[in-house]
C-alpha cells in the first residue's frame, strides 16, 4: 500500500509514519509539507491513501480539501482515499469533508495506533493489515 502524509509538522509526519509502520510492513510511506509538494509526488507515483492536514503553508481549511480533490480528479487516473488529520475543533468541517468524499476525519489529539488502523480499515485496505492486529480489528468491528 502506498501512503502519502501531507503535513507541515514533521513531528506529526513521523508519528503517523510510526503508527502506519506498526500496522503493516507492506506500507510504503512518502511525506509532503505542502499541497504543491504533494501534487508533485502524486503525479510521479501511485498512492492509495493520502493523510491530509488542513492547515498547510499554501492552503487552509476546507480549501485544502477542495484543492486536493480537484487535483486528484483532474490529474490522476487512480484516485487515492483522503483521510483528514487536523487540530481544528470545527467538527462541522469534518461533517462537510466526509459528505464531500473524504473517507475519515481524525483530530490530531486522537492520533493513536487504533485510530490509524481504523482509518486504514475504513479506507478499504483491511487486507493490508497483518493478522497480528486481528484483536484490534475485532474491537473496531
Amino acid at each position: 500500500m502506498q501512503v502519502l502524509i501531507v503535513d507541515d509538522n514533521h513531528g506529526d509526519q513521523r508519528l503517523i509514519s510510526e503508527y502506519l509502520a506498526e500496522t503493516s510492513n507492506k506500507i510504503n510511506i512518502n511525506t509532503a509539507s505542502s499541497l504543491e509538494e504533494a501534487s508533485r509526488l502524486l503525479t510521479s507515483a501511485h498512492c492509495d491513501i493520502v493523510f491530509l492536514d488542513l492547515h498547510l503553508p499554501d492552503s487552509q481549511g476546507a480549501e485544502t480539501i477542495e484543492r486536493m480533490q480537484d487535483f486528484i480528479k483532474t490529474n490522476l487516473k487512480r484516485r487515492p482515499v483522503i483521510i483528514v488529520i487536523t487540530l481544528s475543533e470545527d467538527y462541522n468541517l469534518g461533517k462537510i469533508a466526509v459528505q464531500n468524499g473524504v473517507k475519515d476525519f481524525i483530530h490530531k489529539d486522537n492520533l493513536s495506533l487504533k485510530t490509524i488502523e481504523r482509518a486504514v480499515r475504513f479506507a478499504g485496505y483491511k487486507k493490508e493489515l497483518p493478522k497480528r492486529h486481528n484483536k484490534v480489528l475485532q474491537l473496531l468491528s
